[in-house]
């Protein structure tokens, strides 16, 4: 969660430490029980029922009180349906149960990280969390092309920055970009229990992008869960970063919440599906997964002559450093 209008509260360190502490005291080999995680999101869904009903009896009352200011309400509601309309898919639910039953399980961190966002986090914030299978997918991506280098932009609690460290080989790097710190600490304190050097951004996503092109950084795959508005210029700024056939794996590209974003989506999604520099497809996952893989391989010179490396020895040694991480992978 780069950029967000929601209402934010700050997650208590004391809280963190407590779900850390149980996790040490419960051991890592045996993953969460599936009852677990659905408690988690009992509680969530009783939280976001308790919201309904409260507006419902305000709504009641008002209806009482002042006709005239409950019908301008109902109108102000309409006018927001009306304005945003339903998203271009809707969730299938029993597609997404086939999905999740056909995937590997996430793992005893995923679900620690999971459990907690749901525990310490305002829902409204929390149910922005990647899901479940997008986070596999990502997993998948990240070892399929034996990323070191990768880049999570939006990082919230760490849930997907965790799935790709966790496809990564020893001494490896996951850099994260979060726009507020608490989130950003949560987020570390979780990647720190993985052999992977961990490179964690607070700030803004624009400015931070910028500044890793400064650095002469490069990375083979990265994520983007964002803010919608922005997320052209994110597109953009990866781009330059991204290595010749690396992945750019983009979020929340087929729902989205206002008709504003929906506006700013459509827009990149014709942007993505006829720009030449990149080859991509949308996947039906989650909210929507947009992946490209950047084309143009003969442009590898050129981004090794941006780092410290250079030339036919730079290519020899990337070549082999690409195999070794292959060897790590299995």
């Amino acid at each position: 969660t780069v950029q967000s209008g929601l209402r934010r509260s700050s997650v208590s360190p004391a809280a963190l430490h407590m779900s850390t502490a149980a996790t040490e005291a419960s051991g890592a080999a045996a993953p969460a029980s599936a009852a677990e995680t659905k408690d988690e999101e009992a509680i969530f869904i009783e939280k976001n029922k308790a919201e309904e009903e409260a507006e419902k009896a305000r709504l009641a009352a008002l209806k009482a009180e002042n006709h005239t200011a409950f019908v301008w309400e109902l109108r102000k509601y309409v006018d927001q349906i009306n304005a945003t309309g339903p998203p271009p898919v809707l969730p299938d639910t029993e597609l997404r149960d086939t999905v999740l039953r056909s995937s590997s399980p996430a793992g005893r961190l995923l679900d620690d990280i999971y459990n907690f966002t749901f525990r310490h986090v305002p829902y409204e914030d929390a149910m922005y969390i990647c899901a479940p299978e997008q986070a596999t997918l990502l997993h998948l991506l990240a070892k399929a092309i034996c990323a070191r280098e990768c880049l999570d932009v939006g990082t919230f609690t760490g849930y997907s920055a965790a799935a790709v460290a966790q496809a990564l080989p020893a001494k490896a790097r996951i850099t994260g970009i979060e726009l507020r710190e608490d989130y950003a600490e949560v987020a570390k304190a979780f990647l720190g229990s993985l052999p992977v050097d961990v490179d964690m951004r607070v700030g803004d996503a624009l400015t931070t992008l910028r500044a890793l092109a400064a650095e002469g950084r490069v990375f083979d795959l990265i994520a983007i869960d964002a803010d919608k508005q922005n997320q052209q210029q994110y597109y953009e700024a990866c781009l330059d970063i991204l290595r010749p056939r690396g992945m750019l794996v983009m979020f929340g590209m087929m729902l989205y919440p206002t008709e504003e974003d929906k506006e700013a989506i459509d827009s990149l999604i014709s942007l993505v599906a006829n720009d030449t520099r990149v080859t991509t497809t949308m996947l039906p996952i989650g909210c929507g997964v947009q992946v490209c893989t950047k084309n143009d391989a003969s442009g590898l010179d050129a981004v090794l002559a941006q780092t410290a490396m250079g030339g036919a020895e730079a290519r020899r040694r990337y070549a082999l450093e690409a195999e070794l991480t292959a060897i790590d992978a299995e």
